[in-house]
């Protein structure tokens, strides 16, 4: 997708918003976190970002076609609010660098039928303060916008924009001192009536009126939210009645859809048409109710688009209508292409959907259904249906031809349309559609050659300017020092310093001017995160490895803590007992007899009892069966266990708790110690009713 920016560069973008920053600071910001949370999504990758401003001739076009995303960041930097707010010849600039290539890759394929799936999807977001606009000619109330009559292609739509671009548009209306409110107001957020919600709403986009500092991200994602999905933008009214026109949006299944059905063009068109017609940037589509559609699902493909939230649509939800969709003057006989009604999409019924089938189906669809019956009875085609079929062959546009040769040859495997039957444009038309291609091409050349010659002219590295305004050239060092203007004579002793210390300067100077960059310079991280994407991250460490495989450990399959004592297998004391280690021997005391005594043997010390022994013995003492106490800790176990589940779920409740806690084994301190630990669980959970229950069990 491409996305442009559209940056109100008037002087009234200085202004203080509530946060002490200036309305373009503030656009600036809403630029870079615009871009930052667009690369969370999937389809980011192909992004492209064009820049514009308000500023008079071709330098307004700060990023084209050939700038890539480090100059777009250097470009948003250097922006300075002293240009008029000449917004229509600014959108104008806009939608003209966007359909630069539209007519070299024929994405709007005029005189063929409009296609839904070969399109451009564009997005202008335009971030202005909302004040009067002001040009060379005076203030103006609305937004004037031209076509200019040199662009090629211009003359081929009446409007500036192409039904797959839309406009959303930030009207900054923040004060400079904060609100002092605590309810949060609705209408920090609101779409305005003035001629820039016009110019969105004609595009199929809406504008903003942003009031607070906070309402930014919610107004970003809301826009966000708005062109995740691809579509174009029709227009609905009834027919043959002078109602207003309804705007929506005709969203595909994704970017690689490919349909089998364009929609008619607004004018007929045959062989023998001299010249392309002007056309309306968004096809209207003319409805009436109906109650009878064949059932082409099997005889014919079918294309499927899915319509966003609009009066038409919750009128065809609350009725359950079928509407039958027509285009005015699309050939000599008008006849239906498709129809609106509540059908699947993606799985899910009841979703409203406009189907686009071949032109003239219900006529398709008795020629059909009578082939179809000829090959079950394995008869050959009569002189009847083949004068039937090239009669409804001759009253369709004949852009629909191969659409329909290829159709039926994929469902029936029959060449049924001759290949002799001429359903191109004209050759007058053909070479006219070219000499556009061509010229347009031409056209893009030139403006990208004019808009590289204007930022040469404007160099934008400070720090080069600095060094050659310090270190010169030895030829240009003044040679009397009374010649030296007094408003010159800093910058000239800078010169001659460097000129004597030319090395060491140079290298102190470098080493300094790190840190004091231009604002310009900071917060350009673009380069550094490409270097670290590159860059591969070091082997993770065995000891790392076992630290982290701990710290799993730790958190069962739910994602709640555990004791660690839960975690060691459950064993009889008998066997803890025997796979501790023994201790050591005491060795004999020295025998203290004295010379010439007779010798008594040596008193040996008490040797102390391991304690494991010392257990034993007083297990064996209150006569405490071991296996019983392994089963009573088993049994306690599995009651946590069920327990825990039981908390996780927020619909069981207080009396299931309390069954299970009597089940439990145990004298009255292992029995409040269970309880304990499920009161500290319980508190986690946020259960205070069973907290209180608990405590008075405890």
């Amino acid at each position: 997708m491409y996305i442009l920016f559209l940056i109100d560069t008037s002087t009234s973008m200085n202004q203080r918003a509530e946060n002490g920053m200036s309305y373009l600071d503030v656009t600036k910001g809403i630029v870079e976190r615009f871009i930052i949370s667009r690369k969370q999504r999937s389809l980011s990758a192909r992004d492209r970002y064009f820049l514009v401003t308000c500023e008079e001739g071709p330098g307004a076009v700060k990023i084209s076609w050939q700038d890539n995303r480090p100059q777009f960041d250097i470009a948003l930097k250097n922006l300075r609010a002293l240009d008029l707010s000449d917004i229509g010849l600014s959108l104008k600039r806009s939608f003209n660098l966007l359909n630069q290539h539209r007519l070299q890759h024929n994405f709007d394929n005029y005189g063929q039928g409009r296609k839904p799936w070969t399109i451009e999807p564009s997005t202008i977001v335009l971030i202005t303060d909302g004040n009067s606009f002001t040009s060379l000619n005076g203030v103006h109330k609305k937004i004037e916008m031209q076509l200019s009559p040199n662009t090629p292609g211009n003359d081929l739509t009446h409007e500036p924009f192409r039904w797959d671009q839309r406009l959303y548009s930030m009207v900054l209306n923040i004060p400079s001192t904060p609100k002092y409110t605590t309810i949060d107001n609705p209408s920090d957020i609101s779409p305005t009536t003035s001629s820039i919600a016009q110019m969105c709403e004609a595009t199929g986009g809406k504008c903003y009126t942003v009031r607070t500092i906070k309402k930014i991200q919610q107004v970003i994602d809301n826009i966000q939210r708005n062109i995740s999905e691809t579509g174009v933008v029709i227009k609905l009214t009834p027919l043959g009645e002078h109602s207003p026109v309804i705007t929506t949006i005709m969203k595909t299944s994704g970017t690689n859809f490919v349909g089998n059905w364009p929609i008619p063009e607004g004018h007929p068109i045959n062989t023998q048409t001299p010249s392309i017609p002007t056309r309306t940037a968004h096809p209207v589509i003319s409805y009436s109710v109906t109650q009878n559609i064949p059932n082409m699902k099997g005889k014919i493909l079918i294309d499927k688009y899915k319509l966003e939230n609009s009066d038409i649509v919750s009128y065809v939800e609350e009725h359950n209508l079928c509407l039958e969709l027509f285009i005015e003057n699309s050939s000599n006989d008008i006849q239906s292409f498709g129809y609106i009604r509540k059908g699947k999409w993606h799985g899910k019924e009841n979703i409203v959907v406009l189907c686009v089938l071949p032109y003239n189906f219900r006529s398709l669809y008795d020629i059909l259904q009578e082939y179809i019956n000829m090959s079950n009875a394995k008869k050959g085609i009569t002189m009847r249906w083949r004068q039937e079929f090239d009669n409804y062959l001759k009253s369709i546009p004949p852009y629909y031809i191969p659409f329909l040769r290829n159709a039926l040859n994929r469902l029936y495997g029959a060449n049924l349309i001759p290949e002799n039957i001429d359903y191109g444009l004209n050759y007058g038309i053909m070479q006219q559609l070219n000499d556009l291609a061509q010229r347009s091409k031409i056209h893009s050349d030139s403006k990208e050659s004019i808009l590289k010659s204007i930022r040469n002219c404007k160099p934008n590295n400070t720090n080069a300017k600095q060094d050659m305004l310090i270190v010169g050239n030895d030829t240009e060092l003044p040679t009397n020092v009374f010649d030296i203007n007094r408003e010159n004579l800093f910058r000239e002793i800078e010169r001659l310093r460097s000129n004597l210390f030319r090395s060491q300067y140079r290298k102190d100077f470098s080493e300094d001017n790190k840190h004091s960059l231009p604002i310009s310079e900071m917060g350009i991280y673009y380069d550094i995160l490409m270097k670290n994407e590159n860059e591969k991250l070091r082997e993770v460490s065995l000891k790392e490895e076992r630290v982290k495989r701990a710290e799993k450990n730790k958190i069962n399959r739910h994602g709640s803590r555990i004791d660690e004592a839960d975690m060691i297998p459950e064993k009889s004391i008998e066997a803890e007992i025997k796979e501790r280690p023994k201790k050591r021997k005491w060795k004999s005391s020295k025998s203290n007899n004295t010379p010439g005594s007779p010798k008594q043997p040596a008193k040996r010390r008490k040797r102390k009892k391991p304690k494991a022994m010392q257990t034993k013995e007083i297990l064996s003492e209150n006569s405490f069966n071991v296996e019983k106490w392994a089963k009573m800790h088993k049994h306690n176990s599995t009651i946590r266990k069920g327990l825990l589940d039981i908390l996780r779920t927020p619909s069981k409740g207080v009396e299931e708790v309390m069954t299970l806690i009597e089940e439990v084994k145990g004298n009255s301190h292992v029995k409040s110690q269970f309880i304990e630990k499920i009161i500290t669980i319980a508190d986690s959970y946020k259960k205070h009713e069973l907290v209180d229950n608990l405590k008075q069990v405890v």
